[in-house]
């Protein structure tokens, strides 16, 4: 991923479904999320070893999930929209997978990077 980064390589999707990925990978991937000025189409993290608990720890919702949540909401690319002349600009949905990971209470989640955010979108 850091050679990606370095060599400004865009994709459409990152596959990283059963790799055994952890915090430090998905720390590596937000990054490059970050840095990428294109939008992905899919992220892929179904079955891994990532996890995140929003009430735990002494900052909840600094787990490296929120921080992949809060990239992707923040990041100007976000929602990828697309030109249809006369119709008019859609919206792309973003897919993200991150069944089978040990991620509690997602709707809180999801509530505190809405809250903590920053834009509305």
């Amino acid at each position: 991923m850091e050679t990606m980064r370095t060599l400004d390589v865009r994709v459409e999707r990152l596959l990283f479904a059963r790799n055994g990925t952890r915090q430090r990978g998905l720390n590596v991937i937000t990054q490059y999320l970050w840095s990428c000025p294109d939008a992905l189409w899919e992220l892929d993290l179904t079955d891994n070893e990532v996890f995140a608990d929003p009430k735990a720890g002494p900052t909840p919702g600094s787990d490296i999930v929120s921080a992949l949540l809060r990239c992707i909401y923040n990041h100007s690319a976000y929602p990828m929209t697309v030109d249809y002349g006369r119709e008019g600009m859609k919206v792309v949905p973003f897919l993200l997978r991150l069944g089978g990971n040990g991620i509690r209470y997602p709707e809180k989640l999801l509530r505190q990077i809405r809250s903590k955010g920053g834009k509305e979108r």
